[in-house]
């Protein structure tokens, strides 16, 4: 008989407080009450790479979405300057382990969890970091879809997929933020009418 799967299941993890994290997401994981996620739709990772085994990223395959940045991303790491840091995102895979400012900007004060320059233990870090990821979990995606006006100069435009939808946008509320958007060419003029189609994945 098979063990059940673990959630947040890592590799080898050689720093105490690092496990101790993990373990602590995991634990807070197992009650959660999402129907549709399960120990496979998470992974914990270490890295990024020259950083030490110390720092480890813990990540969350959201369910339903169609959109590539569909990962929910808590990085740890206990022990910066004395002290642990913190820091969230939606991102596009596990593999995706560079700084939060590099591909996101400056962390949004509404949505994001960004802990630094404070005293706190491991498990207290994995609790913040567990409750972040079940508060996004619970936060509605929509995917709104416009496709190209059918007169017009647009219509000189050459396209690589004739019959798809010209801008695709996801966005994620409570409150309402860009997740991501997607199009051939910039169509941001269209975002100003209303979309063709309007679906709420999650």
């Amino acid at each position: 008989m098979c063990a059940p799967a673990a959630w947040f299941a890592a590799e080898e993890v050689v720093d105490e407080r690092t496990h101790e994290f993990v373990a602590t997401v995991a634990a807070a994981a197992a009650s959660w009450t999402f129907t549709d996620l399960v120990p496979g739709d998470t992974s914990s990772t270490l890295g990024p790479p020259g950083a030490g085994a110390r720092e480890v990223a813990v990540h969350v395959r959201v369910p339903g979405l169609t959109t590539e940045r569909r990962f929910l991303q808590v990085f740890y790491d206990p022990d910066v300057g004395g002290l642990p840091t913190l820091t969230s995102r939606w991102g596009s895979g596990p593999a995706e382990l560079t700084g939060y400012e590099d591909c996101c900007g400056p962390p949004d004060e509404d949505t994001d969890l960004w802990v630094s320059g404070v005293e706190a233990t491991a498990e207290q870090c994995g609790r913040w970091a567990a409750a972040w990821l079940e508060r996004q979990l619970c936060r509605p995606v929509v995917r709104r879809e416009w496709d190209a006006p059918a007169t017009g100069w647009s219509t000189l435009i050459p396209r690589r997929r004739p019959g798809s939808p010209a801008l695709v946008e996801w966005t994620v509320g409570d409150p309402e933020g860009a997740l991501d958007l997607r199009g051939e060419i910039p169509w941001d003029w269209l975002r100003r009418q209303p979309p063709t189609r309007e679906v709420r994945e999650r």
